[in-house]
């Protein structure tokens, strides 16, 4: 006797864990959709010796798990970093919002970066410059020490 074989799947039709497999088997790293937008940003990190900055660039494209943008300021590889991204949408046609994101630098080529997003809100545009700190100071101390001195 032999067994039944399994009901083979219709062609063209693969699972989500199968077609991010396949991808990464054609060399294709990105497992999630990248939209080409391009927005006005800007961002805050701590360098190698503690000190904060600040600096601005621009959103070339972006998913659920990163984004790349352009600076001109260098940016190290590993360094945590939060963006603010102005959003080219608006909230019931009338808000402006802002996609707020912490997270790594994952990738550098030049003046473009690659953040890995670790957390991410969309929040209200103030009325200062594009928004406030939404998240925990990347380096608590670093901030406090810079604001004092």
């Amino acid at each position: 006797m032999t067994a039944a074989a399994p009901a083979a799947q219709p062609r063209g039709i693969l699972s989500g864990g199968l077609r991010r497999r396949l991808k990464l088997a054609q060399g294709d790293r990105r497992l999630s959709r990248r939209y080409p937008i391009a927005a006005e940003l800007e961002y805050r990190a701590v360098r190698r010796d503690g000190l904060p900055f600040r600096g601005a660039g621009r959103s070339l494209n972006l998913s659920t798990g990163g984004i790349l943008f352009q600076s001109e300021q260098a940016l190290t590889l590993g360094m945590r970093i939060e963006l603010t991204i102005a959003w080219p949408a608006r909230l019931n046609d009338a808000v402006d919002l802002n996609l707020c994101v912490s997270g790594r630098v994952a990738r550098t080529d030049g003046n473009l970066y690659v953040v890995r997003i670790r957390e991410h809100e969309f929040c209200v545009r103030g009325r200062f410059r594009l928004a406030g700190p939404r998240f925990r100071a990347t380096e608590p101390a670093a901030y406090a020490k810079a604001a004092a001195g």
